[in-house]
């Protein structure tokens, strides 16, 4: 990589705001775009759009206050140092709902698609056409032209084919690093359920949705539904295509969530060859970042802010018997863990830049 790739973010949510300070403390910030043409200003005139979007960015209920200055001037946003940080971050604000208007005349390398509202590989396309050197997706997209989980495939991007990269989704960061692990003891398939924290698709009060059972408050109840994590495993795992599978519980909590997974080992290893396996993985080149291991009897709120995208809780390894079927559970802050993958990856594939 002979120069930074400027970055370009469109959809300035709950992702898209962690994602650019996730940038800024990790070295890849510098000049920056961001588009959100849902950003709105107070009825009274009060704020602009940009300083909207910065208080979002310094204030946030789950993640708390940002130890950054973030100053505002016009459309543009300056985040100036924090605890890690090496240089400051110049944002240029738009709010455009085509990327054509979004990034015209602008220097965009990669875009981090944050909106949810262009997972498809011909919608992510407007993007390339408006300039942009590569897509990433924050969501999984079938079509895209590369599925990828950081520390479990990320290795097999190829530069010269794969123009719009799925980060897939942040169950399935949480989901394949553990089966990586497993494939190691002849895994043969599973179910999982991940108990998942509401999020912005649903619904606080009950109120017509897409999906009935998402329709309804998200703070009262537990919403059983369906996730799209295991079957893309299938696209990370070619080989266990069909084998795995699951659904999702939403729960009343406001970030972290869990993977729950009941699989089957053809080499019948013990509780222990297990917790040295994932051990060993978590202090691996290869999974060292995307992995960590816990040992002590947290619980959810302990993980907000985790780095890994899956830690696996050891004290919840279980063997049936003596058969090859193993309960095993996962964390991951479905937020923040998601984003340090998302960010991991950009990064790798910027060192294939020629």
């Amino acid at each position: 990589m002979s120069k930074p790739i400027n970055a370009a973010i469109n959809g300035f949510g709950r992702i898209g705001r962690l994602m650019l300070l996730n940038l800024h403390r990790n070295g890849l910030g510098g000049s920056v775009y961001v588009n959100d043409p849902g950003m709105k200003k107070p009825k009274d005139g009060s704020k602009t759009r940009a300083e909207v979007a910065a208080h979002f960015l310094k204030y946030d209920t789950t993640h708390g206050t940002a130890s950054e200055s973030i100053t505002v001037d016009s459309d543009e946003i300056t985040i100036s140092g924090g605890d890690t940080a090496i240089q400051d971050t110049v944002v240029q604000m738009s709010y455009e709902f085509e990327p054509e208007k979004a990034w015209k005349g602008k220097d965009v390398g990669y875009v981090y698609e944050c909106s949810g509202q262009f997972l498809d590989r011909d919608k992510a396309q407007q993007h390339l056409d408006a300039g942009a050197k590569r897509v990433i997706l924050s969501g999984p997209s079938p079509s895209a032209d590369f599925k990828a989980v950081f520390g479990v495939n990320h290795d097999k991007f190829d530069p010269n084919e794969h123009l719009v990269v799925s980060n897939t989704s942040c169950t399935t960061n949480c989901l394949a690093p553990g089966v990586k692990v497993l494939r190691d003891f002849d895994f043969q398939g599973g179910g999982m359920a991940t108990v998942h924290a509401y999020t912005a698709d649903q619904n606080l009060q009950d109120a017509p949705h897409k999906d009935l059972r998402r329709a309804r408050a998200a703070a009262e109840n537990m919403i059983p539904t369906s996730t799209g994590g295991a079957k893309m495993i299938g696209e990370i795992f070619p080989d266990l295509k069909g084998k795995i599978d699951g659904m999702a519980l939403r729960v009343p909590t406001v970030d972290v969530s869990g993977v729950f997974l009941t699989c089957l080992l053809g080499k019948k290893p013990s509780v222990d060859d297990l917790k040295k396996a994932f051990t060993d993985a978590s202090k691996s080149e290869q999974l060292g970042r995307a992995l960590g291991v816990n040992k002590e009897p947290l619980v959810s709120r302990d993980f907000i802010g985790a780095r890994y995208g899956s830690v696996v809780d050891l004290s919840f390894i279980q063997q049936m018997g003596s058969t090859g079927m193993y309960n095993l559970f996962f964390w991951y802050d479905n937020e923040y863990s998601f984003v340090n993958q998302y960010r991991r990856l950009a990064r790798h594939m910027m060192t294939k830049e020629k």
